[in-house]
């Protein structure tokens, strides 16, 4: 048994990574923002953070894998498999004129296990998308000439993107003390477990890569008979990222003797900072002349370069947030039922893109900054007769000050989000759904206004696959 669960691990394994390797290509994006720095960043959380706002650095279930904190490894009690893809429809509105556009992609595929749950140590692994690039955008100029001026159109088109790989550890560093501090009155007991709560550290190792492809187009009417041009520059970008994650968590429990009911409260204050590294590029760049009045077609190579390197800065990011968890229990004899549970949790977030350099170049990023709130509730996770009693239901909101500023404006987000939780029969597994509407830039000084709706679709399968038999 335990020689057949390590095979389909490696197997399972093998099968993710032969999909994501090729995540580059995938059609995430379709944003005419895209175009800046290495396009857009895609939220890699699964679908239960995505639907609380995408909070994360809080979060610690044992039955869930939350990367984006390496320490919450540490509160993992069976094999974690996770997998999911989201769907975007996009409204787009300029100045004048609006444009619909629509795309999908595997979000994520996680694998996470816990070394020793009794030590609070546990390690995960998987591939996520990191941005994508997807643009097409044409722009009406006048070319000065001794006569006249020369009207003719860019064309601006871009695809890729990045893809990661990573592989974390975490772990409790410290286990709080079995002493135990009461409080009473007539109705209540209140135990404290300890002063000092449970600390945990964790880290992920990243690798980041892929290629982003530039295409520059300036086409002239064909009856100026004038040259047109192309300029193609692909970026192959590869390199090691790290995160480092800490959590502060404690659980305490209210007592009600009268209706022998018991309230454990676990509170996890969560942080993780990703410094600043450097990550490779290889550019090869071509500028060509094109027919007199064609779009395709090779009149002339004006200059050729394969052979250029240098360095991506990638730029320090942080995250601070917490999570606030409770859970009803009513105690039989010497069993405890969970009646119902809810949650709360807040992150904030922010990333300084104004030091991102591409060989040299930093696209005129800004720092980004954000906000996001999540809860979520479970209704009566005994009744068996009632499944919309034992859905997860989740909701949040974030805002985020975003890297982009175009024509000195700034490009920013809001967003509403909301989802389900559905548990799987006889397991610990779920079926996660989670939906956003998100707003981004405005359609002031030239920008462009993007309205989205996506839904993302995730399962998450828990279950014992590592056993150790007394007897064969």
């Amino acid at each position: 048994m335990l020689i057949k669960a390590r095979w389909l691990l490696l197997v399972g394994l093998f099968l993710g990574l032969h999909t994501n390797t090729r995540l580059y290509s995938q059609n995430i994006t379709k944003s005419p923002y895209s175009i800046i720095g290495i396009g857009d960043l895609i939220f890699s959380g699964n679908a239960a953070n995505y639907a609380m706002g995408q909070v994360t650095q809080g979060k610690r279930n044992p039955y869930n894998i939350n990367f984006l904190n390496p320490a919450s490894y540490s509160g993992l009690l069976i094999t974690n498999i996770e997998a999911g893809a989201t769907y975007s429809q996009g409204h787009f509105k300029g100045s004048d004129q609006t444009n619909d556009v629509n795309n999908a992609w595997i979000g994520y595929l996680n694998f996470a296990f816990p070394v020793s749950p009794k030590k609070g140590i546990g390690i995960s692994f998987g591939a996520t998308p990191y941005s994508g690039v997807g643009y097409n955008i044409r722009s009406s100029v006048n070319i000065p000439s001794d006569s006249a001026a020369i009207p003719a159109i860019y064309y601006f088109t871009g695809n890729g993107g990045l893809s990661r790989f990573y592989a974390g550890y975490g772990m409790r560093i410290h286990k709080k003390q079995p002493k135990t501090i009461s409080a009473f009155d007539s109705v209540y007991r209140f135990h404290v477990s300890s002063w000092l709560p449970d600390i945990s550290l964790g880290g992920n190792a990243n690798y980041l890569f892929g290629q982003i492809k530039n295409t520059t187009q300036l086409l002239i009417p064909a009856q100026y008979k004038l040259f047109n041009t192309n300029e193609d520059k692909v970026n192959y970008i590869h390199g090691w990222s790290y995160d480092i994650g800490v959590q502060v968590h404690d659980t305490f429990t209210t007592v009600n003797e009268i209706k022998n009911k018991h309230s454990n409260t676990e509170w996890v204050l969560g942080a993780t900072i990703t410094p600043a590294g450097n990550l490779a590029v290889e550019q090869d760049y071509i500028l060509r002349t094109l027919p007199v009045g064609s779009s395709a077609g090779i009149k002339d190579t004006v200059f050729q370069n394969s052979n250029l390197t240098g360095n991506a800065v990638a730029p320090l990011s942080w995250k601070v947030g917490f999570n606030i968890t409770q859970k009803t229990r009513r105690q039989n004899n010497a069993k405890q039922t969970i009646l119902n549970e809810w949650q709360l949790a807040g992150d904030v977030r922010g990333t300084n893109w104004s030091s991102y350099r591409n060989l040299g170049l930093n696209d005129s990023l800004r720092n980004s900054l954000g906000i996001s709130i999540g809860a979520s509730y479970i209704p009566d996770l005994t009744d068996a007769h009632n499944m919309l009693k034992r859905i997860e239901y989740r909701a949040g909101c974030r805002f985020e000050q975003s890297n982009l500023e175009v024509n000195g404006t700034g490009v920013n987000v809001w967003a509403v989000t909301a989802g389900f939780g559905i548990p799987l029969p006889k397991s610990k597994s779920k079926l996660n759904l989670g939906f956003e509407y998100m707003v981004r830039g405005t359609v002031n000084n030239g920008l462009i206004q993007e309205n989205y709706f996506r839904g993302i679709i995730g399962i998450s399968f828990a279950d014992k696959w590592f056993h150790r038999y007394r007897y064969d």
